[in-house]
Formats: structure tokens, C-alpha cells, sequence
């Protein structure tokens, strides 16, 4: 039947030309062999067309249900990492405050703080000092004791060789006053 009618359309079509209802030119054979062309395609190769275009679908199927999972997917790893980067803020945030409250602390402990500086700093100062006044007193007393010493040597010298009562009374007085000095 098919083939039948496609004879007879043939026919009819060569009746018009013949009779020059229908005039020839570029244009409708290029639309004649376009219309046979797609008729012959759809009678002849319609099933390959058909099972071919159904791949088509079932790939293009298979295609996008695999994209919109690695999709979820993607979108379940950004949640994921807005989750964790929302918990970094609030680490930070945290971390703020504590620093901010350390700070504080500091500042509101700070002049104790230089001042036990300060205090050690003076004491190791004054012990410094101290050791040295210490070391000095001993300098100076066993200074004075040679000099002492050397005076009583002299005098006693004066005594023993020259023989003046004038040293004789003196000693014993400024003996008594370079021992009370002492």
C-alpha cells in the first residue's frame, strides 16, 4: 500500500509538470527531492531514527540524573564546609573574647606588675649597695686599724727612745679615744 502511494503521488506529480501546472524551477526541486527525501526517511529508516533517538533519550536520561547526584553531592560538600567554616567563626569569635578578656586583665594588673618590677629591681639595688657599704666599713676599719697602729708603734717609739712624759699621759688618752672611734 505504501508503495502504492507513493506511485501515485509520483504520477500525480508528473501529470502537473507535464501539463505545466506546476512550473519547474530550482526552488521546487529543491523542495520536491526535500519532500521525497523526507518521506522516503520516514517510511524507510523511521525505525533505525526511532531506536536511535530512544538511546538518545536513555543516555541523555542516565546523563542527567548521574549530574544532579554528583550535583547533591556538590551541594552537600558546600553545606558541609559552611558548617565547618560557620564553626571557625565561632572559634574565632570565641577566641576574641578571650584574648579581649586576657588583655583586660593585664591592663587592670599592669601597674602591679611594674611595680614588682621596679621593687626587685631597687632591692637587688639596695642589695648591691649594701654588700658594697658592708666592703667599704671593712676597708675602712682595717685602714684605720693600720693607721692606729702605726700611731701606737710611733708613739711607743717616742716613749721607749725619747723618754717625754708628754707622750707618756697622751698615749694612754688618745689610745682610749682611736679605740672609742673604732
Amino acid at each position: 500500500m505504501n508503495t502504492t502511494l507513493n506511485f501515485g503521488l509520483f504520477l500525480f506529480m508528473f501529470l502537473l509538470v507535464k501539463f505545466n501546472i506546476l512550473l519547474l524551477n530550482e526552488e521546487t526541486l529543491i523542495l520536491i527531492v526535500f519532500c521525497t527525501f523526507c518521506i522516503l526517511s520516514v517510511s524507510k529508516l523511521g525505525p533505525i531514527f526511532s531506536s536511535f533517538f530512544q538511546v538518545q533519550k536513555n543516555n541523555i536520561k542516565v546523563s542527567i540524573s548521574s549530574s544532579s547526584s554528583k550535583l547533591f553531592q556538590v551541594f552537600n560538600q558546600q553545606k558541609d564546609m559552611l558548617n565547618a567554616s560557620s564553626g571557625w567563626v565561632t572559634e574565632f569569635s570565641n577566641l576574641k573574647i578571650q584574648f579581649l578578656k586576657s588583655n583586660l586583665v593585664i591592663l587592670q594588673n599592669w601597674p602591679k606588675f611594674y611595680q614588682r618590677h621596679i621593687l626587685s629591681q631597687v632591692v637587688k639595688r639596695l642589695e648591691f649597695s649594701k654588700r658594697l657599704e658592708q666592703q667599704v666599713t671593712k676597708l675602712i676599719s682595717l685602714i684605720i686599724l693600720e693607721k692606729t697602729q702605726k700611731t701606737l708603734l710611733t708613739q711607743n717609739f717616742c716613749v721607749k727612745t725619747f723618754k717625754l712624759k708628754k707622750f707618756l699621759s697622751s698615749g694612754k688618752i688618745c689610745l682610749r679615744e682611736q679605740l672609742v672611734k673604732i
